[in-house]
């Protein structure tokens, strides 16, 4: 995933470079740096995701039974402090740090774009609902409306979610969809810019 933004940024840098402002240039490389880092990051993520994730087991039916695996961190305070602070990193931590860099990378190349559109002709808003509501609400703002103060994610075939477990006094969060859906709608719109932006110069 994002091979084909980071093509189309390029195709864009290519054309735009003679007309851009200062500003305007600082903005594409770091898009450059930023989709280079998304595409690992999910990469990677997809990687993690089905070395943790059973494969889906055969029912009585014969159909498939796909498993959820959820994480919350609920072990007791233990009195010697000992056992569990020295626990090594395991998968799930690695899939949560590549996760939370995810989204926050997917926000801020988004913004960049958006706030930037004055500098770089051609180019469309970006709109990505499902980026946006899990960096505001899922991990920036989790206390504020809409936020979800349980730490915990979970993981299937949708790919990881963060915060899907609130106590029962909670007010109603926001849902994360998984990262799948949420990064094929960030692609999406991201492209969609891009290929506006060519057009502009190639009329």
């Amino acid at each position: 995933m994002f091979e084909s933004s980071r093509q189309l940024l390029e195709s864009y840098f290519f054309r735009a470079q003679k007309s851009c402002s200062p500003g305007g240039l600082h903005v594409l490389r770091e898009l450059r740096g930023r989709l280079r880092q998304l595409e690992h990051a999910h990469k990677t993520i997809s990687t993690i995701s089905s070395e943790i994730l059973p494969a889906p087991s055969i029912n009585g039916s014969g159909g498939k039974t796909n498993q959820i695996l959820v994480f919350l961190e609920c072990a007791p305070a233990e009195e010697d402090p000992n056992r569990i602070s020295s626990l090594p990193i395991q998968n799930q931590d690695l899939l949560i740090i590549f996760l939370e860099q995810f989204y926050a990378s997917s926000h801020r190349a988004m913004d960049l774009i958006n706030d930037s559109l004055r500098e770089l002709p051609g180019l469309t808003k970006v709109r990505a609902k499902g980026i946006t509501l899990v960096r505001n609400h899922l991990i920036e703002h989790t206390r504020k409306k809409g936020g979800q103060p349980v730490y915990a994610y979970s993981l299937s075939v949708s790919g990881p979610r963060l915060r899907p477990v609130s106590w029962s006094k909670n007010e109603p969060a926001s849902m994360d969809e998984g990262l799948w859906s949420n990064a094929e709608e960030f692609e999406s719109s991201l492209n969609k810019s891009f290929k506006a932006g060519i057009e502009h110069y190639d009329a």
